[in-house]
């Protein structure tokens, strides 16, 4: 028998020679052979065959392998050991799920075999088809201590990392991108100083994007100032165990789907008189224009039920009716109307047949008898299953072109609590705008049996985008348009991409909550996560504050019951919740409802501005609504009245630059009319009514002329009765005054000034000094360049470094 130990090293590290390593000692211990030996603590491991060998009844002391790991140890001196699980087929979603345990000073051969039954012990309780091999490590007590990845779930690209700290304190998650650094020297130790290795991580994650294809999760430690290296996982594709949405959910309707041939059942017709709060919602929808579809949901009075119950024709003809609409594949909600009712997560089933949803239905009359509701006062809804690709939320404000859509694959109770994807989409423009994309590790959707549960999303297809480009516009598009018909906000549900046999349109809008949106920034995590999946968790709490992070069971994830506990704990012991789901959705309404801070993964610490221009210039008065009209979010002010004639002055200045720059005939007139704009308001800012300013203009062309022939006065004298009189027939606007530059001044013409929108600029020097200026006029701005420098030789340097 042999044993793993730093003297035998892979020759090659790849998926075989991992997989190899893993099938005979566990994943720690291959992750831990393919890491530099300089760079971790000294290991041996013991194989699978000892835990084999252990549940066989064979005796550990008598183990050749064992005997040999005490050799080992007794080489290397050690005062404390840690011996550590190493699971044959250990994933990354695996991490903690075995036991470690520490041996203190004074450890002896009857201590070690004691606590390696007790790991063995532990696993087949945890898993009892368990392979587990065993690493043996010196134990040292971290400085410091935590996490290294670049896993798909915190990295949209393999160069960005996510480092975490564990000890001496928890600590959140910070980012370092490895692109822009250089390897460590892999035969030589991680030195890092007494600080967090910031810097030394880094480099590391370098050399493991140069080495590996895959992406990892790295364990670290800092002991006498030198990073060691503990545990390596690595995201194998061959591995790689989930669905990948886009390409394995086939979805089609039941052949035997007939919907024109009930007589006794009849949907729901949209707009049509009711009492019943989640119909009247469809009326809200857009469900009247061309090319959209009403959802087909059909009202099933209780008293209807039970009597068809006790008649075996009735019920024999109620079952046909419902199998021909559904295909036996249904869901039933409910609806209540009583005082106090509930108005979210009422009672509803997973995807049932039709017997068994009768018998649900009975069950949940029996339940609203006995909470003293009567039978006039709720209605069971049933549809045949949607089985959509995808669900969305869609939020829309009249008059805000930006629609905000969350999406996720599969059912939408899954947005609730798992990562969806969020767009921001621009209704007028028809433009998605840019957003990153969420990873997404699982979702919700139907499963053998009909029952809804979890499933995982392949690594590789967790970032991909949920909805098409088509599938963002067309929902923002109508989401928008039932935010313009309300008048109101509307928060919609849809499922989306649903087969066309089902005869509702690709996506369909299901519900609307009233609820709204609250655009504030969200609050940043403190304290590190603590999973509750289930009421069993919170009875468990650790002493010490902790982020309440909310991953409920899929059973559980329309239990108000549930939702109140958690706010409950929060509220008690002032703990914040984080909620990977939607914002759109109702978990984190009643979180904030009850003012408990939410921590959201994938919300921005503050809104950003995209596409953001500054312009801070006079515009024309329609503008700023006009562009708002096209879709983009306008910021405009008044300009102070003392400051509005100043303000047009410069304003004059630039239409006159724009004029001089005009390419055509049609241009030169489009800012003329500008500049004559410009002028009118002048006219107004100074209380002056246009009518006498053209009466005044009209007097002074007719007693001194206009500006139309062009004559420049070049001197005046008072005449000698010899001298000729001069006469010049053309003149350049270069030859009309000078540029005239004293020890700090420079005097410019204005002439001269303006005739820089077409040339090269006034060019000028001060007296005494060589260093030339261009004084030029760009886009109605006056703009000063240096043309002769004189930079330092230190200034040189630095440049160069750019």
């Amino acid at each position: 028998m042999t044993m793993l130990t730093d003297a035998t090293p892979p020759t090659k590290k790849t998926f075989e020679t991992h997989q190899k390593i893993s099938n005979k000692y566990g994943v720690k211990a291959a992750g831990l052979a393919f890491l530099p030996s300089s760079w971790r603590i000294d290991f041996a491991a013991l194989s699978i065959n000892v835990h084999e060998a252990w549940k066989n009844g064979a005796d550990l002391v008598s183990n050749d392998e064992v005997a040999k790991l005490l050799s080992w140890l007794q080489g290397h001196s050690f005062n404390q050991i840690i011996l550590r699980s190493s699971g044959r087929s250990e994933t990354l979603q695996d991490r903690g799920k075995f036991q470690s345990r520490v041996l203190p000073h004074g450890w002896d051969e009857e201590s070690l075999i004691g606590e390696l039954a007790e790991l063995y012990k532990d696993a087949c309780s945890v898993d009892n088809k368990a392979e587990l091999g065993i690493v043996v490590q010196r134990f040292v007590k971290a400085e410091y201590a935590g996490h290294l990845s670049n896993e798909h779930r915190v990295s949209p690209t393999i160069n960005q990392w996510s480092y975490e700290l564990e000890l001496p304190q928890w600590a959140p998650a910070k980012g370092i991108n490895s692109k822009f650094t250089t390897s460590p020297d892999p035969s030589t130790a991680l030195k890092c100083g007494s600080q967090i290795p910031h810097q030394p991580l880094r480099s590391v994650g370098h050399y493991l994007v140069e080495e590996f294809a895959e992406r990892c999760h790295l364990e670290w430690l800092v002991y006498e100032s030198t990073l060691y290296l503990m545990q390596i996982d690595f995201e194998w594709p061959e591995i790689d165990i989930g669905l990948d949405p886009k390409r394995e959910l086939k979805l089609e309707a039941p052949s035997e789907l007939d919907l024109e041939s009930a007589k006794f059942l009849k949907p729901y017709k949209i707009g049509s008189k009711t009492k019943w709060p989640k119909l009247k919602n469809l009326s809200d929808f857009d469900f009247e224009g061309d090319g959209v579809f009403a959802p087909k949901i059909y009202p099933l009075e209780p008293k209807h039920l039970l009597a068809a119950c006790c008649d075996q024709a009735q019920y024999a003809k109620l079952v046909a009716e419902m199998t021909a609409l559904t295909g036996d594949r249904l869901v039933v909600r409910t609806d209540c109307v009583a005082k106090g009712a509930r108005k979210f997560n009422l009672p509803r089933t997973d995807t049932i047949g039709v017997r068994d949803a009768i018998e649900w239905c009975k069950k949940i009359s029996a339940n609203f008898e006995a909470q003293g509701v009567a039978h006039g006062e709720f209605v069971f809804l049933f549809h045949a299953f949607l089985p959509a690709k995808a669900s969305a939320w869609a939020y829309a404000k009249p008059g805000n072109p930006v629609v905000i859509v969350d999406a996720l694959w599969g059912l939408p109770d899954g947005m609730q609590v798992l990562p969806v994807d969020t767009y921001e989409v621009n209704v007028t423009k028809q433009k998605v705008i840019d957003t990153r994309t969420t990873y997404k590790p699982s979702f919700l959707i139907e499963v053998d049996g009909g029952k809804w549960d979890y499933r995982s999303i392949t690594t590789r297809s967790g970032r991909g985008q949920v909805l098409t480009k088509a599938d963002k516009l067309e929902i923002a598009t109508r989401t928008a348009r039932i935010a313009e018909k309300l008048n109101e906000d509307a928060q919609i549900m849809w499922f989306c991409d649903i087969p066309l046999a089902y005869q509702v349109g690709r996506n369909l809008p299901w519900f609307r909550s009233r609820e709204v949106l609250d655009p504030s920034p969200r609050q940043e995590i403190r304290y590190k996560p603590f999973p509750v999946t289930n009421p069993n968790d919170l009875q468990r709490l650790p002493t010490e504050k902790v982020t309440l992070q909310l991953s409920p069971e899929a059973n559980l994830i329309r239990d108000d019951k549930f939702l109140e506990e958690v706010i409950s704990v929060a509220k008690a012991k002032s703990l914040p919740v984080q909620l990977e789901g939607s914002i759109l959705g109702h978990a984190f309404y009643r979180l904030n409802q009850e003012n408990i801070p939410v921590v959201l993964n994938n919300a921005p610490k503050y809104y950003r501005k995209r596409n953001a221009q500054v312009f801070g210039k006079l515009v024309r008065d329609k503008i700023p609504s006009s562009i708002a009209e096209g879709g983009e979010t306008v910021r405009e002010a008044i300009l102070a009245k003392g400051d509005l004639q100043v303000g047009l002055a410069g304003k004059l200045l630039e239409e006159l630059d724009e004029f001089l720059r005009a390419q055509s005939a049609e241009e030169s007139a489009a800012e003329l009319a500008d500049l004559l704009e410009v002028v009118k308001g002048l006219a107004n800012s100074s209380g002056h009514s246009w009518g006498k300013i053209e009466k005044l203009a009209k007097e002074k062309a007719s007693k001194r002329g206009g500006f139309r022939e062009g004559k420049v006065l070049i001197e005046t004298a008072l005449p000698h009765r010899d001298s000729p009189i001069e006469r010049k027939e053309q003149v350049r606007i270069s030859d009309l005054g000078r540029v005239e530059s004293r020890e700090n001044t420079v005097e410019v013409p204005p002439g001269a000034l303006v005739s820089t929108s077409k040339g090269p600029g006034v060019i000028f020097s001060f007296q005494d000094d060589s260093t030339r200026f261009r004084l030029s006029i760009k886009e109605g701005r006056l703009v000063l360049t240096r043309l002769d420098s004189k930079i330092s030789e230190s200034n040189n340097k630095q440049q160069e470094l750019f």
